[in-house]
């Protein structure tokens, strides 16, 4: 993905790039794991092939959620949702650090998971392996 707007394919980019730790894959398509994230990475423009191969993992009658992919499923398929966003990059932001912020990691995955509860940005799920280099932005 050299070269290509990472926000053009969010969770493509992010699985193949700082979450590949995370990534489960079968053919071309990535997700994270279940209990993690529902978002999957497909490629760019997904032939029938990828959407086979993405069927596999995810199983029927479960959802799987893309970002930044345009493409139409095949037959069989149902969507449930589109959205219409606007990707909030922080480019013109005058960004200054703050004495009172801290890293957060593992330990702090409890509060963060309550904080998702009360304020609904989804989608989280609480799962984390139990590595270190996992990270989950809230």
């Amino acid at each position: 993905m050299t070269g290509v707007d990472p926000l053009g394919n969010p969770a493509r980019a992010a699985l193949l790039g700082p979450q590949a730790q995370l990534a489960e894959g079968c053919g071309a398509v990535l997700r994270y794991p279940p209990g993690i994230s529902p978002f999957v990475g497909l490629p760019d423009e997904p032939g029938l092939d990828d959407w086979t191969d993405l069927a596999k993992p995810i199983g029927a009658g479960k959802v799987a959620a893309t970002a930044g992919v345009a493409a139409t499923p095949p037959p069989g398929w149902q969507v449930l949702m589109n959205v219409d966003a606007v990707q909030l990059t922080g480019e013109l932001v005058a960004a200054t650090p703050d004495a009172e912020a801290i890293p957060l990691g593992p330990a702090d995955v409890p509060e963060m998971l309550d904080l998702v509860e009360r304020t609904k940005p989804g989608p989280f799920l609480p799962h984390l392996r139990g590595d270190a280099s996992a990270t989950v932005t809230v």
